[in-house]
């Protein structure tokens, strides 16, 4: 067979290779290496990766919309916002504000919403303060706004009592003030018995 490739001057030249059906030019002076070959590769790697790729985003997509590792990333997601909202509310510390900057201070803590964090801190401090005498049966009906009762720590003690009276609550409680601890008395007003 390769005598039938060798001319007469002994240089190669080409022939027709040829199998059923289909006929495949190549030069004999060629490695034996044709550029559509590699194409024909290059194509079928590029739509493999191709595959690939859109198998990916098949998968990750349906593991994305799984209900049950929805549920799992709500929960994480819930966990960790309310270990930052803890952590938020832990580190408030109470500074007093003189009454020139108490404006200026509330809205700028309302843009920054460090205002709802220092409401749920005092909130938080509402485990600290019990407030059993407010919470009693017999002084329910000295609670006007029944949401708002005092701390037990803070709450006014009725001194000299009238003859026959013998309740020392009122829904009122010591404030501190800028100088003086219990310099003022917060109370919700009038109250119809």
């Amino acid at each position: 067979m390769t005598n039938d490739i060798v001319e007469q001057n002994g240089s190669l030249g080409s022939k027709q290779n040829t199998f059923p059906n289909i006929t495949v030019p190549y030069a004999a002076d060629d490695v034996g290496f044709d550029m559509n070959y590699l194409y024909w590769i290059f194509l079928c790697i590029l739509m493999t990766i191709f595959g690939l790729c859109l198998a990916s985003c098949k998968y990750l997509r349906d593991q994305y919309h799984n209900p049950e590792l929805k549920r799992k990333r709500k929960e994480k997601y819930e966990v960790e916002t309310r270990a930052k909202e803890e952590k938020a509310v832990l580190s408030v510390t109470p500074e007093p504000i003189p009454s020139y900057r108490f404006l200026h201070t509330l809205y700028k803590k309302k843009s920054d919403k460090q205002l709802n964090i220092e409401v749920r801190a005092i909130v938080h401090n509402q485990e600290e303060f019990p407030c059993t005498t407010a919470l009693l049966p017999r002084n329910a009906a000295n609670n006007n706004k029944p949401e708002i009762i005092t701390y037990d720590h803070s709450r006014v003690i009725l001194r000299d009592m009238p003859p026959g009276y013998n309740n020392d609550y009122i829904n009122a409680s010591f404030i501190d003030g800028y100088t003086l601890t219990k310099e003022y008395i917060a109370t919700q007003g009038e109250c119809i018995y």
